[in-house]
């Protein structure tokens, strides 16, 4: 179905739903659960989904359980509804009291008095998508309507993704499958061992959530890699410096899974909940510097970063990036992007020469997203909507990245590179 131009994506946990809310409407996500807040108002429109294993199960009845997790519930009936969607349905209505803690509600809604609301029921298959609309205690007449309009362009998976455990357990078994020789079984924090060696599933996930019939196609390539890699010599492992000094590279990395997931490699923090991370670049792939290698080489943090910089550079003097410009209705250039992906796009901001020129082309300070590894944009801040819309979508495209990096926007001055300040 068609939605306001200006409306913003929505995508449910695994892709499992997609559809479009305002951008006036404030979105976040308490794990499985999405919740949008209208303007000015305590009324919330929540998203949760449940998973059915008899297609036949009343519909009725999970809404019944759903309501349940209010603390206390009255008045509670059976109602027809004017949600137009072509799937089956049903609909509850009654009133809450959400003055006693009880499941997730209490972190959503403010407690307090009796609260109205409305229960819909959607399923696709064995997939049921339960939507709650609780009015709060300064209710907006008119929330409720677009509340409907954003459920009546919600669509669900016919074919959903398969929960984090599920995927992590066929990632076992497509291993043992490829490679039977080899130790194969899950590990800890998303990860799975295959041989001698541990591969992080979070990447892999996100690019499977979008392409779902794609497994086997996503996931090979990197296992193969793997096994490649375990049959390398200690040439190949533990290569001496100069046989790889000018294919270090920096790579910017979330901070809090380079901490929890990468320990082991050298890194620095830098900004916007950011890191700075060295990789070597071969010619289909690139690995992380081990800190234990960097001290065999004998190698300072600091050196070693002087050296990825440098052959940063000498990359894209080489592989020259193509800009796309986009103009202001008065003509000077607003906006600024990369016309292709590039695994070391989002690291060209840790050059001063590149965010001088971004400044100069945009004449004057910049705020710039950079939601995954391939891709950023940079707008000038005299476009102050432009600039709104741009963090709104980052903010929605970072969660569907297959290399995500930041959902936070960075500054660009004649200071530097900071991160930019929200005042809401």
């Amino acid at each position: 179905m068609d939605h306001p131009p200006q409306w913003l994506p929505l995508h449910g946990p695994a892709n499992w739903y997609q559809g479009w809310y305002p951008p006036s409407w404030k979105f976040s996500e308490e794990g499985p659960l999405v919740v949008l807040h209208p303007p000015n108002s305590d009324d919330a429109l929540t998203l949760s989904v449940i998973w059915i294993e008899n297609e036949e199960t009343d519909l009725r009845e999970q809404l019944v359980e759903a309501a349940k997790q209010f603390p206390r519930i009255r008045n509670v009936e059976e109602t027809q509804e004017d949600v137009k969607l072509p799937r089956s349905r049903a609909t509850l209505i009654g009133e809450a009291s959400l003055d006693q803690p009880a499941s997730w509600w209490k972190r959503v809604f403010q407690p307090g008095n009796w609260h109205r609301w409305r229960l819909w029921g959607f399923q696709e298959g064995k997939l049921v998508v339960v939507a709650a609309w609780v009015r709060g205690l300064n209710p907006d007449p008119e929330a409720e309507s677009i509340a409907r309009m954003i459920l009546q362009r919600l669509e669900l998976s016919d074919a959903p993704a398969a929960l984090p455990d599920d995927f992590m357990r066929q990632a076992v078994e497509l291993a043992k499958r490829k490679f039977p020789l080899l130790k194969c079984e899950p590990g800890t924090d998303f990860q799975i061992i295959v041989g001698e060696s541990a591969i992080n599933l979070v990447n892999f996930y996100r690019s499977y959530l979008h392409n779902p019939g794609r497994f086997e196609e996503i996931l090979l390539p990197a296992l193969t890699t793997l096994v490649q890699v375990q049959e390398w010599g200690s040439e190949q492992t533990e290569p001496p410096f100069e046989a790889v000094k000018h294919r270090i590279m920096p790579m910017l990395y979330p901070e809090s899974l380079w901490k929890s997931t990468l320990s082991g490699f050298v890194g620095r923090p830098w900004i916007a909940g950011l890191s700075i991370m060295y990789v070597v670049d071969e010619a289909r792939a690139y690995w992380y510097v081990r800190k234990e290698l960097m001290e065999r080489w004998e190698l300072s943090e600091e050196e070693l970063h002087h050296f990825a910089i440098e052959n940063m550079h000498r990359y894209f003097d080489e592989h020259p990036m193509p800009l796309a410009v986009g103009a202001a209705e008065e003509g000077d250039n607003s906006m600024v992007m990369p016309q292709k992906p590039d695994s070391y796009n989002a690291c060209r901001l840790l050059s001063d020469d590149f965010t001088s020129r971004l400044r100069q082309l945009l004449q004057g300070n910049v705020a710039v997203g950079v939601p995954g590894r391939d891709f950023f944009v940079a707008v000038s801040l005299r476009t102050p909507d432009l600039v709104e819309n741009i963090r709104r979508r980052v903010a929605a495209d970072f969660r569907n990245m297959d290399h995500p990096l930041t959902d936070r926007i960075l500054h660009l001055s004649a200071d530097g590179v900071s991160e930019f300040a929200i005042v809401e």
